[in-house]
């Protein structure tokens, strides 16, 4: 019951009468208030308004909305903070900014991972060293997480299946699972609503989640300030979210000035080849500023 409750308040795309959000300094509370009791479906409510949660309390007893997030939370199509297989990680890297709800599709795996991002296109030796990258985070028994996009995302997945990853693959996508088709083998999640197309602010969001899955990142091919592969590399090191490397090759990605070394500039490890992998994973993570933990202000989960 506390799984559904927090899908129904959490996930987008819900009945949830207009004008309600679940924002992210709500959704602790209501997940700590869930946990203490265990509520019945029928208690819920009651429950939530014991702890002072009146808003939250008035929207589940909102007709069918309690009963919409039951039907996702037993179906297996989401994931919310409660769920023992929601990424641990993104509680302890984002705080109170991670999603309290995510859609899914598959199974996330249990395996540490390795996130990967990446130019959309890529010269012939971007993509060795993408594909390089999937196959050797399989050899090293981890799992892989993209954002599902095309270029660097797609064969770095490719080559992560192709190696043994069934199952160990993961693509967080910036749109609503009913766009994209199911891919074998791969765990898709979103916190999209199931119909919602692509936007940039999604993109962005999608790229902190992407990055906080993991203690480690490999960036491929970056265009010097341009584009969302620098933009996501340049906040996750700011703000510390997980050890990032960078295919350090000097050659011209996607028709700009590649950035690999300005982000080794600001902290990224250089990689030449995917066999140095380990000259990644082998650091310890460094100590988070604060505001790698509360972050700028996210979208409100509504």
């Amino acid at each position: 019951m506390c799984e559904a409750a927090l899908a129904a308040l959490g996930l987008r795309g819900g009945p949830r009468p207009a004008g309600f959000v679940l924002g992210r300094r709500r959704w602790g509370p209501v997940r700590d208030a869930l946990a203490r009791s265990v509520p019945s479906l029928g208690g819920v409510a009651a429950c939530l308004r014991s702890a002072g949660l009146w808003d939250e309390a008035w929207c589940l007893e909102q007709p069918g909305v309690l009963d919409w997030g039951l039907a996702q939370a037993s179906s297996g199509r989401c994931l919310t903070v409660l769920s023992p297989s929601y990424p641990a990680r993104w509680l302890d890297v984002l705080g109170s900014a991670a999603p309290p709800a995510v859609w899914v599709r598959g199974s996330w795996p249990v395996a540490p991972s390795l996130a990967l991002a990446g130019s959309r296109s890529l010269e012939a030796a971007g993509r060795e060293f993408a594909a390089g990258v999937g196959a050797a985070a399989m050899a090293a028994g981890l799992a892989l997480v993209t954002g599902g996009a095309v270029g660097a995302d797609s064969v770095a997945a490719g080559a992560a299946l192709a190696a043994g990853g069934v199952g160990r693959v993961i693509e967080v996508l910036p749109c609503g699972l009913d766009l994209v088709p199911p891919a074998p083998g791969v765990c898709q999640v979103s916190v999209c609503a199931p119909g919602a197309g692509f936007s940039a602010g999604q993109a962005m969001e999608r790229n902190a989640l992407i990055y906080a899955s993991s203690a480690w990142a490999v960036v491929v091919s970056p265009r010097l300030r341009v584009g969302g592969t620098w933009t996501g590399a340049v906040e996750a090191l700011r703000r510390r979210l997980c050890l990032v490397g960078v295919e350090s090759r000097p050659y011209a990605a996607a028709g700009g000035a590649c950035g690999s070394g300005a982000l080794v500039a600001l902290g990224a490890v250089p990689l030449a080849s995917p066999a140095e992998l380990g000259l990644l994973t082998g650091r310890d993570e460094p100590p988070r500023r604060l505001f790698a933990v509360t972050g700028p202000p996210p979208a409100v989960y509504g």
